[in-house]
C-alpha cells in the first residue's frame, strides 16, 4: 500500500515538474436563469480540442498566447461563438439561451457526440429527465427508479418493490444519495412510485463500477442525485394533476442574482374516494404518500455559493382496525462551495438523514405496534484541483454518525400490557481519499486513488456471545455492556483502491478497464417468516464483520453512423467476501439476539452487459441485455454446498423507444423480461394427522414464473412551441397487454381433493392493466 501512494505521488509529482507554461481560459457555463450547465461543451476550433464544465458549470482550459475561436454548446440551448485575443487568464461567465424550435441544419448535445468514446468514466449512466419524463409508467408519474431499471446490470427487486439490484449486489448495497443526504428507502406505496419527485431533479448518475473514492459505504452502486438550483432571476411554477396523484413546484429569486429558492409538493389522493365505496372496511381505511422538497440557493460573493435542501415524505396507510403504517424519509443537507482559484476550489457538505417505520396490527383482542429508525449525520469536505491540462487531483474527508433503533414494541392483549425496547445501537464511519485524473497521452488516461476507511461501535450498547457449536441455532451464553461513549469494535484496516483507464483506439472507439475494493459497514434485515413487511438496519458488531467487495469491469465501446449509434459491451467479476445470508426459518422480528439468526460466508457474481443507444434524431431510445450470476456458499446454509441467491436472474432485456411524430405530439413504448428468480419449494409431503407438511429441497433451487411487461405512452403538447409557456396531456398505459407477474408464490391443500393430500400452487400479483391520465402546466 505504501507503494501505491508513492506511485500517486510520483505521477502527481512528474505532471507538475514538467507541465509547461500557458494561459488559462476559465469560468462559468450558465443558463439565463444563472442557473450552472453541467456538461457544456467548449470547443477550440484551431486545435480541435475541448473541454466540458464540471457540476458547478465551472470549465477551465490552458493555452498558449494567441487568437482562438470558441465555440459553446449545450443540449437544448442556443450555440454561442466568439473569438478570444489570449494574452493572460481570462475569466468568462457565458450564458446560454434556450432554444424554443426544433433545429434541424445544426444539433447540440448536452455532452461532446462521443463523450461515450472518450470519456474515462465506465459502467456509468446518466439520465435526462426530459426523456424519463417521456417514458410510460405506472399511474402517469415519471419516476428514476423505474427508468433505471430498464438500464443494463440494473434489475428490479420486484413488482411491489422500489428497490433494486446492481451487478449481483443486494438492494442495501446500493448508496443513494439526494444532495449527497443518505436515503434508506426509496420508494412510496411499496414502490409504485419512488421518493424522487421529477420536477426537482435536474442530474442523475448511476456508477456501478470504476467507482471513484470519493464514494464509499456500499458495495455494488452509487446512485448520485442532484436537486436542480432554483432560478435567481425570474419566477416560474409547474403543476401536473392526475388521475390518483398531484404535484407542483415553485421557483424564483428572493433577492435578484442574490438568494433564490423553490418548493415543490406531491401527494396521492386515492384515500379521498374510499369513503364513497360500499366495503365499509374500506370506509375505514386511509392511503396516500406525500413529499416535500425545498432549496435555497445563495451567491455569497464571487468565490462563495451555499446551498439548503430538504426533503421530507410519508406513506400513511390505515386499513381499518386491523393494520396502520407509517413510515418515511427525511433528508437534509447543507453545502458550501468556495472557490480558491480558478483551478482549485471546495465543496463541504452537512447533512441529516432518517428513516422511520412505524407499524401497528391487532387481532382479536390484541394490539402490537412496533417502531424502528435509523439516524446519520455527515460531514464531508472534497478539494478538487486541476493542476495543468494532463492533472486532476481530488482529495476530502469524510465522517457519518449512525444511530440505529431496531425496534420500541408496545401493545396489550385481553390480560396484560407490554412496552419494551430492543437495544439501541450506535456507530461511526470515518474516510479519507485521494485520486488523480491522469492524461498520458491523447489516447491513454488512467485514474488511480485509494479510499480508507475506518469504522467502530461506540456505546452506550450492548453485544451478545454465542455458542456456535450448532450451526442450526446460536445460543447466546454472555452479555457486554458498554458506557455511554465507549469505543469498542474498531476496525482500522478499511484499504480501497480504486483504478480506472481508456484507451482511445481511434476517433469512433475505445476499450476501458477499472478495479475498485469497497466496504459497508451496515446492513438491512428484513423477516423471512413473517408476511408484515418490516425491515431495519444493523452495524457491523463483534459478531458481524463488514461486507468487502472487489469488482474488476472491462468494456468495449464503439460509435457508428457519425456517433448515431452507441454501442457498448462490458464483462465484470465481483467477489464478495463476509456476505451474509439468514438461516432457515430466521426471526428477526422481536429479536434482541437477531445477530444469532446471521450466518456468512462467500459470494461471487459475473456477468455482461450489452447496450446500443441512440440519442440523436425524432427517434431515440436505447436496447440492452445483461446475462448475469449470482451465487452464494455459507457453511452453515444448504449443507454447505454453493446455491443461488435470491436475486440471481440471468436474463435480462429492455427496450426503450421515444419517437417525436412532430413538434407536439411523442410516443413512447417500453418492454422488458427478466428471467424467473430461484425459490425454495417443496418436494416432498409428509402426512401427520390429516395436515399436509411440506418438505424443502435446496435452497434457491427453483425456478417459476418469468417475468415481463409492455408499456406505453403518448404525449400531447396542447398549445403551440412558440408560446413562452406550455400545457400537455400525457396517457400511459402500464402492463399494456396485461401479464400477471407474482409477487408471491404459497402453497395450499387443494380443497378439491377429498383425501386432503393434494396441494396447490397459488400466486398473487397486484394488477394486470393500469390506464393513466395527466395534465401538466408549466410557466
Amino acid at each position: 500500500m505504501k507503494r501505491g501512494l508513492l506511485f500517486i505521488l510520483f505521477f502527481s509529482f512528474y505532471s507538475l515538474v514538467f507541465a509547461q507554461s500557458r494561459y488559462s481560459i476559465g469560468g462559468i457555463i450558465t443558463d439565463e436563469k444563472g442557473e450552472p450547465l453541467v456538461g457544456a461543451n467548449i470547443i477550440i476550433k484551431e486545435l480541435t480540442i475541448g473541454t466540458v464544465s464540471d457540476n458547478q458549470g465551472k470549465f477551465s482550459i490552458k493555452l498558449a498566447k494567441g487568437d482562438y475561436h470558441v465555440l459553446v454548446s449545450y443540449m437544448g440551448y442556443y450555440e454561442q461563438s466568439f473569438r478570444i485575443k489570449l494574452t493572460g487568464d481570462e475569466k468568462l461567465t457565458i450564458r446560454l439561451r434556450e432554444s424554443s424550435e426544433i433545429i434541424e441544419s445544426v444539433e447540440v448535445y448536452a455532452d461532446a457526440p462521443d463523450r461515450n468514446i472518450r470519456k474515462l468514466e465506465m459502467s456509468t449512466n446518466k439520465l435526462e429527465m426530459k426523456e424519463i419524463k417521456k417514458l410510460p409508467v405506472v399511474f402517469g408519474e415519471g419516476d428514476i427508479i423505474k427508468t433505471l431499471q430498464l438500464l443494463p446490470g440494473v434489475i428490479s427487486a420486484g413488482e411491489a418493490s422500489g428497490g433494486f439490484h446492481v451487478r449481483g449486489g443486494n438492494v442495501d448495497q446500493n448508496l443513494i444519495l439526494i444532495d449527497r443526504a443518505h436515503v434508506y428507502n426509496a420508494s412510496h406505496a411499496i414502490g409504485f412510485f419512488s421518493v424522487f419527485n421529477s420536477n426537482v431533479i435536474d442530474d442523475v448518475k448511476l456508477y456501478k463500477g470504476g467507482i471513484a473514492p470519493e464514494y464509499g459505504g456500499r458495495l455494488s452502486s452509487v446512485l448520485d442525485i442532484r436537486t436542480i438550483d432554483p432560478d435567481i432571476q425570474e419566477y416560474h411554477a409547474e403543476a401536473s394533476v392526475g388521475m390518483i396523484s398531484s404535484k407542483a413546484i415553485i421557483q424564483g429569486p428572493i433577492l435578484n442574482n442574490k438568494i433564490s429558492f423553490y418548493a415543490a409538493a406531491r401527494r396521492t389522493y386515492a384515500d379521498l374516494f374510499l369513503p364513497f365505496s360500499k366495503d365499509s372496511l374500506a370506509k375505514e381505511s386511509t392511503l396516500y404518500f406525500y413529499d416535500l422538497n425545498s432549496k435555497v440557493r445563495a451567491i455569497l460573493g464571487e468565490k462563495d455559493r451555499l446551498y439548503l435542501s430538504a426533503y421530507y415524505g410519508r406513506d400513511v396507510l390505515k386499513f381499518g382496525d386491523l393494520l396502520k403504517q407509517n413510515y418515511g424519509n427525511e433528508a437534509y443537507s447543507v453545502r458550501w462551495n468556495h472557490f480558491f482559484s480558478k483551478r482549485f476550489f471546495m465543496d463541504n457538505y452537512l447533512t441529516c438523514s432518517k428513516y422511520i417505520y412505524d407499524m401497528g396490527f391487532s387481532f382479536e383482542e390484541s394490539y402490537v405496534n412496533v417502531q424502528t429508525d435509523i439516524l446519520d449525520y455527515t460531514f464531508k469536505s472534497i478539494f478538487s484541483l486541476n493542476v495543468n491540462e494532463s492533472n486532476k487531483i481530488k482529495a476530502g474527508v469524510e465522517a457519518i454518525s449512525h444511530d440505529f433503533n431496531p425496534g420500541h414494541i408496545s401493545g396489550f392483549d385481553a390480560d396484560t400490557s407490554f412496552d419494551y425496547d430492543i437495544q439501541d445501537s450506535f456507530s461511526r464511519e470515518y474516510g479519507a481519499f485521494l485520486q488523480n485524473e491522469h492524461t498520458l497521452t491523447s489516447g491513454l488516461t488512467l485514474a488511480y486513488g485509494i479510499r480508507y476507511s475506518i469504522f467502530h461501535n461506540i456505546g452506550k450498547g450492548v453485544t451478545y456471545t454465542f455458542d456456535k457449536s450448532n450451526p442450526e441455532d446460536y445460543i447466546p451464553t454472555d452479555t457486554t455492556n458498554y458506557t455511554y461513549g465507549e469505543v469498542y469494535n474498531f476496525l482500522p484496516n478499511g484499504f480501497e483502491p480504486r483504478l480506472s483507464f481508456r484507451y482511445l483506439i481511434n476517433d469512433n472507439s475505445s476499450v476501458k478497464a477499472s478495479y475498485n475494493r469497497m466496504y459497508q459497514y451496515i446492513q438491512l434485515a428484513s423477516n423471512s417468516t413473517s408476511s408484515l413487511p418490516l425491515e431495519y438496519w444493523f452495524p457491523a458488531s463483534p459478531n458481524i464483520k463488514p461486507q468487502v467487495a472487489d469488482q474488476v469491469a472491462v468494456g468495449y465501446f464503439r460509435n457508428f453512423k457519425d456517433n448515431m449509434l452507441e454501442c457498448s459491451i462490458e464483462g465484470f467479476y465481483k467477489d464478495i467476501q463476509n456476505s451474509i445470508d439468514f438461516k432457515d426459518h430466521a426471526n428477526l422480528i422481536f429479536n434482541s439476539f437477531y445477530e444469532g439468526q446471521l450466518r456468512s460466508g462467500d459470494a461471487w457474481a459475473y456477468g455482461v452487459e450489452f447496450l446500443v443507444q441512440k440519442q440523436k434524431g425524432t427517434l431515440t431510445g436505447w436496447f440492452s441485455y445483461t446475462y448475469s450470476r449470482v451465487f452464494k456458499q455459507i457453511e452453515e446454509i444448504n449443507g454447505g454446498k454453493v446455491y443461488s441467491a435470491a436475486h440471481d436472474k440471468p436474463h435480462d432485456i429492455a427496450l426503450v423507444l421515444s419517437y417525436d411524430l412532430n413538434e407536439r405530439l411523442n410516443l413512447s413504448g417500453t418492454w422488458v423480461y427478466t428471467s424467473a428468480p430461484p425459490r425454495t419449494m417443496p418436494k416432498q409431503r409428509w402426512v401427520y394427522g390429516g395436515m399436509v407438511a411440506p418438505a424443502y429441497g435446496d435452497r434457491n433451487s427453483v425456478r417459476v414464473f418469468p417475468y415481463h411487461r409492455m408499456d406505453l405512452a403518448a404525449t400531447f403538447r396542447l398549445n403551440k412551441v412558440e408560446r413562452n409557456w406550455e400545457h400537455s396531456m400525457n396517457l400511459s398505459v402500464y402492463n399494456t397487454y396485461a401479464r400477471h407477474n407474482y409477487i408471491m408464490i404459497s402453497f395450499e391443500q387443494d380443497s378439491d381433493d377429498e383425501s386432503g393430500l393434494s396441494t396447490k400452487t397459488v400466486g398473487t400479483y397486484l394488477y394486470s392493466f393500469v390506464p393513466s391520465l395527466s395534465y401538466t402546466i408549466k410557466f
